[in-house]
């Protein structure tokens, strides 16, 4: 029958508030379970019973399974009554039948149950309880907001001493106060037992939980509230029964939870829920962003600096470049044929090139550096230029342009074009050889222009080239 209810249901569920019950039941320490529990949906409404049999081994549960079941038969078969009519018809047929299972047979002479149910039905703006009881099996109502009510007095004579005027701690620890003075097996009239019926209002999210003594002799009204907000009907049934077994629980332990459930009270409880993780969660964002900002400006600082720091190569020197036309060319090299040719051609100067860290281009003004034995002399022709840049990196000798011999002449003036005159010579030298640096590769052949105009004053006596890796006499 609790299928039926679950699925009944959860199709009201979507439409406004609903009853839903569900129940748990275990038997604990002890060899078997004597509680009977059932749960199950009505045309106006759901019942909730839960039933503790006395009397030890099978005659125990025998007398609770008979007294769910006169109940749930009574009450369907009167649907037409009010719901406060039905439950106490239905404790009376129970009651009856009960003690007519007793009289049957002298075993069960020492044999009963107690009894607890509620039958809520759902009204425009609320739900009403029928409730009804005998026995030490309680009925708690708990509110949504957590406020725990008994809703029954134990039948039983610590209760009845409590009424005289004992003290409640004092009469439950008296050895006689856990007896019971009314159970089903009785000759029983439900109208005049004390407290035996009663009818309560239910608000949306209200809880009805009913439970056995296993149950309520463990746990106390706070832990019950704890076990139930916030829960589902059928987790908090289970939670009930498992923390009064935790606890200790020397008997078994059963608990039925009916709920009134509402819709918006689920989503409104989510929504203030989200709202208190949102923020929190806003807070770690905004610190991420931060700190993303913060790296971001670190990393553009350091590359800043580091565009703005010059990078020095100190394995390039910086060197002179220019393009020079030479009469005449020696190198370092050991002595050996002559390097340089004339072509009979007007273009200058094809000349060993190579990538230079950093160059820059000196004024061409005529400079005299003293030389350990001799010095090159260059003859620049007007209007062009050669280039020398060093091909690794390593010194190389400094080669300056010599000033004229004060017997000899010098102009500006173009050569006159002649094919038959010889080019003058150029007095041959020998740079010496850096010591610690190897010796520079071969530079590229440089050549002399061809056809160069006649010269208009008288040059000096012509001689022929002399090797240009020969010493001077």
């Amino acid at each position: 029958m609790s299928a039926n209810v679950r699925q009944s249901n959860e199709q009201v569920a979507s439409t406004g508030p609903h009853l839903v019950a569900r129940s748990r039941s275990e038997k604990g320490v002890r060899k078997d379970n004597q509680d009977t529990d059932a749960v199950f949906e009505l045309p106006d409404g759901v019942c909730g019973i839960v039933a503790d049999g006395m009397g030890g081994g099978v005659d125990g549960k025998l007398f609770s399974q008979q007294a769910v079941e006169m109940v749930i038969r009574t009450l369907r078969a009167h649907a037409d009554r009010p719901a406060i009519e039905r439950i106490r018809l239905a404790m009376q047929t129970a009651a009856d039948a009960i003690l007519g299972l007793r009289m049957s047979d002298p075993r069960y002479q020492n044999s009963g149950t107690t009894l607890a149910l509620a039958l809520v039905t759902q009204r425009a703006d609320h739900a009403e309880a029928a409730i009804g009881h005998i026995g030490d099996s309680r009925i708690y109502k708990i509110t949504g907001d957590g406020v725990v009510t008994l809703l029954t007095i134990d039948h039983n004579y610590a209760e009845q001493m409590i009424a005289e005027g004992a003290n409640p701690d004092q009469a439950y620890s008296d050895r006689l106060g856990q007896r019971l003075t009314y159970s089903l097996g009785e000759e029983l009239r439900i109208e005049r037992i004390p407290d035996a019926l009663r009818v309560v209002r239910l608000e949306p999210n209200d809880r009805l939980l009913i439970c056995s003594d296993g149950v309520s002799r463990m746990l106390q009204p706070n832990e019950f509230a704890a076990a139930t907000i916030g829960r589902s009907a059928q987790a908090a049934a289970d939670l009930v029964v498992k923390r009064a077994l935790e606890k200790g629980s020397s008997d078994n332990a059963t608990a039925v939870v009916i709920h009134y459930a509402t819709p918006s009270a689920a989503p409104a409880r989510s929504a203030v829920a989200t709202n208190h993780l949102r923020r929190p969660a806003m807070v770690l964002i905004a610190a991420f962003v931060v700190l993303l900002l913060g790296a971001g400006a670190w990393a553009w600082q350091a590359s800043a600096r580091s565009e703005s720091t010059p990078t020095v190569a100190p394995t390039q020197p910086l060197v002179a470049s220019e393009t020079v036309t030479v009469v005449a060319t020696e190198r370092s090299a050991p002595a050996g044929p002559p390097t340089s040719t004339a072509a009979p051609t007007n273009t200058p100067t094809p000349t060993a090139t190579a990538t230079a860290t950093a160059t820059y281009t000196p004024t061409p003004t005529p400079t005299k550096t003293p030389l350990p034995t001799s010095s090159v002399r260059f003859t620049p022709l007007p209007g062009t230029q050669s280039e020398m840049t060093p091909t690794q990196e390593q010194a190389i000798p400094t080669v300056v342009l010599a000033t004229p011999e004060p017997t000899q002449e010098m102009t500006s003036e173009p050569v006159p074009e002649t094919t038959s005159e010889p080019i003058p010579e150029a007095t041959p030298v020998t740079v010496p050889e850096p010591t610690p640096e190897p010796a520079l590769p071969t530079p590229q052949t440089l050549v002399e222009p061809a056809e160069a105009p006649p010269p208009t004053a008288t040059p000096e006596a012509p001689s022929q080239e002399a090797p240009l890796d020969q010493p001077e006499q």
